[in-house]
């Protein structure tokens, strides 16, 4: 089973092969949300760096937010048109579980927190699964606003760490909760590395779509007014 990642839900692209010796090959490249411009070109260097041909994948997966409308749009777009070609399956993968999947080693609650423009964040809550070697998710993705947020972890009394590019940009807001930590900038965004490897997981459990039943979840509709 040969896996493509595409990751495209924050201001950082990333491409990803996975098979059955592990990670073949990753490229991310913060760009500022270019992804239209970067996608193809990284899906090309990949491949062209592992010697694979896209008629050797197997199944897709791909970040389906939430995340930038555009982004989101530009890498599902993609792997829809990637997955009718070859007549191959999609695994869809919150941007949010994403992020708290490289950090699940430890006993803490995990909270992933992306920047939502205007003043708000998406966020959601999660916690190490030793049985299914990945994260469980305690509470929905929801939008609100950062000090919103606060408030929610206040009311956990709990240890917290915080990973995303949204917890990164109101890290002040966090500065006076108690036993909350900030993970590390390497951290902030989704890694197209760890999206493959969710997607082995659940490719091999059988948890695939059509390309034609997956969809975006934007958690909140576009506003006009928002740059990306």
């Amino acid at each position: 089973m040969i896996l493509l990642g595409l990751e495209t839900a924050t201001a950082q692209a990333g491409v990803a092969l996975i098979g059955s010796g592990g990670i073949r090959a990753s490229f991310h490249l913060l760009n500022e949300g270019r992804h239209a411009e970067s996608l193809a070109p990284a899906i090309e260097f990949v491949c062209r760096q592992t010697r694979t041909d896209l008629k050797d994948v197997t199944a897709v997966v791909v970040d389906v937010g939430p995340g930038r409308f555009t982004g989101l749009r530009v890498g599902v777009a993609t792997a829809k048109a990637i997955a009718f070609a070859g007549n191959i399956p999609i695994v869809p993968v919150s941007s949010l579980e994403l992020l708290a999947f490289p950090v699940r080693l430890g006993k803490r609650k995990i909270v992933s927190v992306i920047d939502a423009l205007s003043d708000e964040v998406y966020y959601g809550i999660y916690e190490p699964d030793s049985i299914g070697g990945g994260v469980r998710m305690v509470a929905e993705p929801v939008v609100a606003t950062p000090q919103d947020l606060v408030m929610r972890i206040r009311a956990m009394d709990e240890e917290v760490l915080i990973v995303g590019d949204g917890g990164r940009r109101y890290a002040e807001a966090f500065a006076g909760l108690n036993h909350v930590e900030i993970a590390p900038a390497g951290l902030q965004y989704p890694s197209a590395t760890s999206l493959v490897e969710i997607g082995e997981i659940r490719a091999s459990r059988g948890e695939l779509m059509s390309a034609a039943d997956v969809q975006i979840f934007y958690l909140r509709k576009p506003y006009a007014h928002l740059k990306e």
